[in-house]
């Protein structure tokens, strides 16, 4: 509802979600957005974000947690558009999820194309120039950087709220 509103009373043009074994699936489609945020539960927490339309994300894993984990979405993935740090746009989603660990610890965020985000999940590698370095501003973490073209790239922003 709260989506709607914002859109001037209009749904997204696509926007579901599914869990699938350890994986919560919410995806959107809306104007120049096209989106999948996957959170994986377990022991081994992370969240992923993918733009298949030009098959890059951004993925965030954590350290170990104690106990397995369980992720839930409190507001599904919307649009968004904002500018990056030199003006120019950025399309993406924002979310509100909650897991039910007592902290998690960021471990490694992977802001590249597809293919990178799954080599670091199997074999926890990717190349040295796709790096983007971790800056804590209060109670948000964010990562972002430029494709290696230097084109508008890559932003993953979280934000902590308990």
């Amino acid at each position: 509802t709260a989506m709607a509103q914002q859109r001037g009373g209009t749904a997204p043009e696509l926007a579901y979600s599914l869990t699938e074994g350890q994986n919560l699936n919410a995806f959107v489609r809306d104007g120049k957005v096209a989106a999948h945020l996957l959170l994986r539960n377990g022991s081994d927490p992370r969240i992923l974000v993918a733009f298949p339309a030009g098959n890059s994300g951004v993925g965030l894993w954590f350290e170990p947690v104690a106990r397995p984990a369980t992720w839930r979405l409190e507001q599904a993935p919307r649009p968004v558009t904002f500018a990056d740090a030199k003006g120019r746009p950025l399309h993406g989603i924002e979310s509100i999820a909650t897991i039910d660990a007592a902290r998690l610890a960021p471990k490694q965020a992977v802001l590249s194309n597809v293919r990178f985000l799954r080599d670091y999940q199997s074999v926890s590698r990717f190349p040295a120039e796709v790096a983007a370095p971790m800056r804590v501003e209060g109670n948000r973490i964010l990562y972002a950087r430029d494709r290696v073209d230097g084109a508008p790239g890559y932003s993953l922003a979280i934000q902590v709220l308990g």
